[in-house]
């Protein structure tokens, strides 16, 4: 899929009730995403609108999304997520 035409939707575990978030700026590319260690935002692995592959921070509440790594020329990432403790991004 490569429309640029993601929403995430949040389920609360307490209400069962969805949310959904378009991110901004939106994604070309997203293949996998697991929540920060903050709780408050998703790590992203994907593509933006600009062409840029890497890995990225969505607020969980507003969608807006920010590139935390830039994947290089010669460089591949693989995956995005966090440690089992939640307190490091890989």
């Amino acid at each position: 899929m490569d429309t640029g035409d993601f929403v995430i939707a949040i389920r609360s575990l307490e209400t069962g009730e969805v949310r959904e978030i378009s991110p901004a700026p939106e994604f070309g590319l997203l293949n996998s995403l697991d929540w920060a260690p903050d709780g408050l935002s998703l790590i992203v692995k994907g593509r933006d609108q600009k062409g840029r592959y890497g890995i990225f921070r969505v607020d969980a509440q507003t969608g807006r999304s920010s590139i935390l790594v830039r994947q290089g020329e010669r460089e591949t990432v693989v995956f995005a997520g966090t440690s089992p403790d939640r307190k490091k991004v890989y």
